[in-house]
This record gives structure tokens, sequence and C-alpha cells, in this order.
């Protein structure tokens, strides 16, 4: 199991440089769009699909990162109130959801991605199916982490590197005096 948390390790660091990548790109060519459109006067026929199936792309790479790093909305105001079993278990119940929702992406967006591979996009003529193929990519990663969190097999090293970040940016002086 250690070696399979190593290698998906490894798959979240290369979603984070393909997300930054991404929006590189996205705003490069949205640039290069309104540039060509309003200076020169014509609009490339692709410039505005490209950035949208990357946009589609980042908000699902963004998604299973985010399920990894525990960012989801949560109301702490009740949670703080109940006691520390029942909060146990209210954890427990939410990733338990989080896990039945990445399935649902898996089995469903699978589906979607095969069925959309017969149709084209229109400037680009690239099967539909490569704008939703992200959604069981993004679901595999959901499920992993969510069940690992759910089997209670997350170390707490990342929170301690969470912690060495904070305290460093906390230490940084911005412009003021030290």
């Amino acid at each position: 199991m250690n070696q399979i948390k190593k290698i998906v390790d490894q798959l979240h660091k290369i979603m984070v440089v393909l997300g930054q990548i991404m929006l590189v790109l996205i705003t490069i060519l949205t640039c290069i769009q309104v540039f060509s459109r309003y200076v020169l006067d014509f609009s490339l026929r692709w410039s505005e699909e490209v950035p949208l199936i990357m946009m589609v792309w980042f908000g699902f790479i963004a998604l299973a990162l985010g399920v990894k790093k525990k960012l989801h909305i949560s109301i702490e105001l009740f949670f703080r109130m109940f006691p520390e079993p029942v909060q146990k278990v209210v954890l427990k119940f939410v990733d338990l959801c989080i896990l039945t929702f990445g399935v649902i992406m898996v089995v469903y967006g699978w589906q979607l991605a095969m069925v959309m591979m017969a149709s084209t996009m229109p400037a680009t003529k690239m099967p539909t199916g490569y704008l939703y193929i992200i959604v069981p990519i993004s679901g595999v990663f959901v499920v992993f982490d969510s069940l690992m969190e759910l089997l209670g097999l997350i170390e707490n090293e990342e929170e301690a590197q969470d912690d060495e970040v904070i305290e460093s940016l906390k230490s940084l002086s911005l412009g003021g005096k030290n």
C-alpha cells in the first residue's frame, strides 16, 4: 500500500504542474484571442475551444487536489459544538460522501466520455470525449484520497509540511518593520 501511495503522490505532483501549465496557457491563449480579434480584426477558430477544454480540465484537477488537501467547504461553527466522538463520526460520514461522489465521477464520467467520443468539437475536430475524460481520471484520485482518509491511512507528515510553510510565511516581513 505504501508503494501505491508513493505512486499516487507523484501523480498528484504531476497534476499540480499540469494545472499550473494549463493556467498559464489559458491566460496566454485568451490574450492572443483578444488581441487577434480586436486589434488584427480576425479570430483564430480554435482560440476559444482550447482554453475552454483547459478550464474544464483545470477545474477537475483542482477538485481532486482539493480532496487531497481537504479544501472542501465545511461549516465549522456547528461542528465544533459537538463532542469529539460525534465529530469523528461526522468526519467519517463526510469522507464516505466524498468517496461516493468519487465513485459516481468514475462510473458516469467514463460512460459520458465514451459516449462523447463519437462526436467532435467544432473548431479543433477533436473527439468531444477528450473534454470529459478528465472526469473519471479526477474521480479515481477522489476515490483514492477519500478512501485513504476514511481508513485512516493518511499520515500527518503533510500537515507538518503545511505547518512549516505557514510558519515560514508568517516569518516573512512584507515591507514592514522587523
